[in-house]
């Protein structure tokens, strides 16, 4: 096998933005160690995927593994198709309720670089090599002057939105505020969750299947869960306006981000922005930014985080099984959440 295709490190990722994000922090520090680097991602949108090619290179973010050959390979649990890859030693990244007690899924990335090219290097709250774009309809919207908000995240996973967030603008302002988001933040088909007089007699393992969920969805017996009707014509909103390199620059300026456990809430805290991640169902320890920038607010129950399927609560992708009406994430309220901006990066009132 020719050098030239042989990396020290090559990571296999694929999942969500979020998923690919967690792991960049390893890739950089391997290439700060002057070590051959390498990424392959092959499900995400083409246009995130082009995105990180300007801000790594195509040396590093790869188009294709055929003809390439690795010493080390670190393979994410989130890439699931077959490959065939030449390797020296093999390394796989799958955090679960245990290791997420001791090691975030960025940290676990982390250790095994760091096993590998040992150094006293510590870990910043940014990922260095993200491109921006500071372009004009950026200057426009003024990211500097508003906390930016992210009601979104992936349409299939809705049981990860924060319930409040019109109360939250009602509060802050529309004018203080930035709403952000793409063309899935609106996708409302999967935001339905059981109410309680059916989830109270019947038995979780039906409350888990998606025959009887989609049931009584379609007999509109589940309760809307997070829509936000209309919150994509308020002024300050933007959705699918912003190109990747744009939102990194939204990011860096901001005086204050609060946004869903979602893609768009890694990127943030990526870029070094100052704010708080709301958590539900899914894993803090698991899924908690590496950032310290990026605070962390959720209302604890015994069944949180039923992403590991705590108490039996199915959390799966297309549906809300969901037997306690998402009380983690109705029980944060407006004033939990303002209470975590310090006064200094609250908007300027006019």
């Amino acid at each position: 096998m020719p050098e030239a295709n042989k990396y020290d490190i090559l990571f296999l990722v694929d999942g969500g933005i979020g998923n690919v994000l967690e792991a960049l922090y390893a890739v950089e520090y391997c290439i700060d160690r002057g070590k051959k680097t390498g990424v392959y991602i092959h499900t995400l949108s083409k246009s995130f995927v082009n995105f990180l090619r300007k801000s790594y290179g195509p040396e590093v973010i790869l188009s294709s593994i055929d003809g390439v050959s690795t010493v080390n390979l670190v393979h994410s649990f989130t890439y699931y198709d077959r490959f065939e890859l030449s390797y020296d030693n093999y390394f796989y990244i799958h955090p679960d309720q245990v290791s997420s007690e001791h090691a975030s899924e960025t940290e676990q990335y982390l250790s095994v670089a760091r096993a590998l090219f040992p150094s006293d290097h510590k870990t910043g709250n940014s990922l260095r090599y993200l491109a921006e774009n500071h372009s004009e309809r950026v200057k426009q919207a003024t990211p500097e002057d508003r906390v930016v908000l992210y009601p979104g995240c992936s349409a299939a996973f809705s049981s990860k939105k924060w319930p409040y967030f019109m109360d939250l603008i009602g509060r802050m302002g529309k004018n203080q505020t930035m709403v952000i988001g793409g063309k899935e933040d609106l996708d409302f088909q999967f935001s339905y969750y059981y109410p309680k007089w059916i989830a109270s007699w019947v038995p979780q393992k039906i409350l888990n299947t998606r025959v009887f969920f989609n049931f009584l969805k379609g007999s509109r017996l589940l309760k809307k869960h997070a829509h936000f009707t209309g919150i994509d014509r308020l002024e300050n909103a933007y959705f699918n306006v912003f190109e990747w390199e744009e939102l990194v620059a939204i990011f860096r300026r901001c005086r204050f981000f609060i946004g869903n456990d979602g893609g768009l809430m890694h990127l943030a805290a990526c870029c070094g922005a100052r704010g708080t991640a709301l958590f539900g169902p899914t894993s803090i320890e698991k899924n908690k930014p590496v950032s310290t920038l990026m605070e962390v607010a959720f209302h604890k129950m015994e069944c949180q985080p039923c992403a590991f399927k705590t108490k039996g609560i199915n959390y799966t992708y297309g549906m809300i099984a969901c037997p306690h009406q998402l009380g983690c994430l109705y029980s944060l309220t407006v004033d939990d959440v303002m209470k975590n901006i310090p006064e200094t990066h609250l908007p300027k009132q006019p």
